[in-house]
């Protein structure tokens, strides 16, 4: 290259660690990271250098921020900024094209803001044709006779889960979860009365279940280029999700599978907005009958990141390739089969529900195809608080898989 990149991340979590990695590893450059509060997970890393500012969720924070931090970069140098929250995608999506020439965004124009809003993103899936559970929206605290008749319509147990998770978790409350799974009136009525006690002033959506379990669940990372071309699309089926009451849906556990037909509408949707950059889809297939449903999608990289890097595929090397090198990208389907974990080996081989899920993921671990972002050598040699802070991790998820999730085998 012929100019130097800095990177800088928001976020402090393990999407932003994953990306420090990924960074590092195609452009030698460990990144700057900024969030609000210091996280473990991008504590004490060679990789990255971490600044808490507890005020960053607010514009008049971020960007004042962003500017100092742009105006002492050497001349030399520019930025590549990336949001690993969802609370710094939409602030970034909405201003981001107020920022200087020398701080590059890879990031959807705003007419992509829709879809913070799970509702519209739903609205725009019955445009493409794309498959979604059949949902109900509510404004309000429903009747119990409402309640009654949309357990009808759905069927029990349903899902109750906010429209816009960024305006959800600013209003917490006793018992709040990430989503719910409602299997009577009652489970639902005292769920729908703590969400609209707290204040939440959005949309609630009750949606019709789809059976499985954790192994009914896929992740979609789709790239579209600068040009808002799709050029990379990886998909993981789920081993195993967390089942803490914040950390719903988040993946404990995937292996890289084909990327199933249903891709091919959802890039047509991101290119209908003009897109660029990575989108992530949570997608979930019917048991039944196989058909694949779309859940949400996230206008920037998932805490999964990962699975990317290890799979071949290096997310900062295509950012880097499309916004720095400006290189004719290939269009590019991930098949590197691979088993990507934030958990222990043993967690996933203990509480994986389905015999042939738990033989997958022993032959691949076996194989020497099994990749987590935190065990890395080189930030972890010579480097005890990483290493401390690592093992301690591990200690706490088994922890926490004995007390939320059955053992399995």
């Amino acid at each position: 290259m012929s100019e130097c990149i800095q990177p800088v991340l928001l976020g402090a979590d393990l999407n932003c660690y994953s990306m420090a990695r990924a960074f590092f590893a195609a452009c030698g450059r460990s990144s700057l990271a900024y969030g609000q509060t210091t996280l473990g997970a991008t504590a004490h890393s060679r990789y990255v250098r971490f600044t808490a500012e507890p005020s960053l969720g607010k514009k008049e924070v971020l960007f004042p921020l962003l500017a100092r931090l742009l105006k002492g970069l050497p001349p030399n140098e520019r930025a590549m900024l990336i949001p690993c929250t969802d609370e710094y995608a939409r602030l970034l999506i909405e201003e981001g094209e107020t920022l200087p020439s020398s701080c590059l965004v890879p990031l959807p124009p705003p007419s992509a803001l829709a879809f913070f809003e799970k509702s519209a993103f739903y609205a725009a899936c019955r445009e493409q044709e794309i498959p979604y559970p059949d949902t109900i929206s509510l404004s309000a605290m429903p009747s119990l006779s409402a309640i009654r008749a949309a357990g009808e319509q759905l069927g029990f147990p349903f899902i109750i889960k906010p429209s816009s998770s960024v305006t959800y978790w600013h209003y917490p409350f006793a018992g709040m979860e990430k989503v719910y799974l409602a299997h009577n009136k009652n489970e639902a009525e005292c769920v729908l009365a703590g969400i609209f006690g707290s204040g939440y002033p959005g949309e609630v959506l009750l949606q019709r279940y789809i059976p499985g379990g954790d192994a009914a669940g896929y992740v979609l990372t789709v790239y579209m280029d600068r040009g808002g071309r799709v050029r990379l699309r990886a998909c993981g089926r789920v081993l195993l999700e967390e089942h803490t009451p914040c950390g719903k849906g988040n993946y404990a556990a995937l292996v890289t599978v084909p990327v199933p037909e249903i891709a091919k509408p959802l890039c047509h949707l991101l290119a209908a907005v003009g897109y660029r950059g990575f989108a992530n889809f949570d997608l979930r297939q019917d048991v039944h009958d196989g058909r694949f449903y779309a859940l949400e999608v996230n206008l920037r990289l998932g805490r999964s990141n990962y699975f990317l890097t290890a799979g071949g595929q290096n997310p900062a090397a295509w950012l880097l390739d499309d916004y720095v090198r400006h290189t004719a990208l290939p269009c590019v389907d991930m098949e590197n089969e691979v088993l990507f974990r934030t958990v222990p080996y043993a967690v996933v081989r203990r509480y994986t529900a389905r015999d042939e899920d738990a033989d997958l993921a022993q032959a691949l671990h076996r194989a020497g195809r099994d990749a987590c972002p935190l065990y890395d050598r080189d930030d972890l040699v010579g480097n005890p608080l990483r290493a401390l802070y690592v093992a301690a991790h591990m200690r706490r998820e088994k922890q926490k898989f004995r007390q939320y999730c059955a053992r399995i085998r």
